[in-house]
Parts: C-alpha cells; structure tokens; sequence
C-alpha cells in the first residue's frame, strides 16, 4: 500500500435478526485512517516527581508520579499508557 493512502470503511451491526444503521448515517462520515510509513519522532516524557537528572538517584517504588508526554510530530493524535487504565 501506498504512503499516506487514505483507509476508509464503514461497518453495521446485525443481532441476528435486524441489522443496525450504517455507522455513516446521518452524516458521521466513514471511519478511517491515513496509512502513514514514517515513524513520528519519539516523544518528549517529563516529571516533577522524577525529573531527568541522570546524576540523582529516585527512588519510585510505592511512590506515585506526573508524566508529561509531548510530541513535536504534528501527526500524532494522542498516547496510549499500558499502565493504570484510569489514566
């Protein structure tokens, strides 16, 4: 596939006895996405609590924190955490 090749679609659901409105009724558009091969550049993380001092020692067991995250690439959306979902 092409790079930046829009990827569109549009789908219904079906109970086994009626199918549902197309997800594009009512002018919500098709889903989709833009196929992109250039990886964004790596995001900048930082922390009060765990600043980026390589010389300090921080000790973070047990202990919660703030991070930052913030990207220059002005094609990222947003950041998913693996960590605590109520983030």
């Amino acid at each position: 596939m092409p790079a930046f090749t829009d990827v569109d679609w549009r789908v219904r659901g079906f109970d086994g006895t009626a199918w549902g409105p197309w997800s594009s009724d009512d002018g919500r558009g098709l889903c989709g996405f833009v196929y992109d091969t250039e990886q964004p550049a790596k995001p900048s993380v930082s922390s009060p609590e765990y600043p980026d001092d390589q010389e300090s020692w921080h000790d973070g067991v047990g202990s919660c924190g703030t991070f930052t995250v913030d990207s220059s690439s002005d094609d990222t959306v947003s950041y998913v955490s693996a960590g605590d979902p109520s983030v």
